[in-house]
């Protein structure tokens, strides 16, 4: 079997398991290649929001001597 094959037949199965082929990429310069998949079944998740300091009542503790 040669690349082109054996990347086709990955990217069957990996559909299979839900992922999909998004970029398929061959290097002319020294023979390699890059092949980058996704899982399109996947929840994209948010960063969370920065929290910004509340005025008034301050929960911390402190001890005075």
């Amino acid at each position: 079997m040669n690349i082109e094959n054996d990347l086709r037949q990955l990217s069957l199965r990996l559909a299979e398991l839900g992922l999909e082929q998004v970029v398929a990429e061959r290097s002319a310069a020294n023979e390699s290649f890059r092949v980058v998949y996704v899982n399109k079944n996947a929840k994209v998740q948010q960063a969370p929001e920065p929290q910004t300091p509340r005025k008034g009542n301050n929960n911390k503790t402190s001890s005075k001597l």
